[in-house]
């Protein structure tokens, strides 16, 4: 904080979320897992009175793995 002023909301807000996964069989236990995802923040986390910057978020998620079923 500068000066004691807020530049950010102190209120949630919403968001657009999307994820794609793919799953692959390598053997009759083992397999393959790979998700992207995406979510675009829909308002500014600023606060426009405060903080001229308009922030609007866009974020990019990448997950690999490997699962093994006893």
């Amino acid at each position: 904080m500068v000066n004691g002023e807020n530049f950010f909301l102190n209120q949630t807000g919403t968001s657009i979320y999307g994820a794609l996964g793919l799953n692959y069989m390598l053997s009759d236990n083992l397999s393959a897992t790979f998700n992207a995802s995406y979510r675009q923040i829909t308002k500014s986390i600023n606060n426009a009175d405060l903080n001229p910057i308009d922030q609007n978020l866009g974020l990019v998620g990448l997950a690999l793995g490997l699962e093994y079923r006893f």
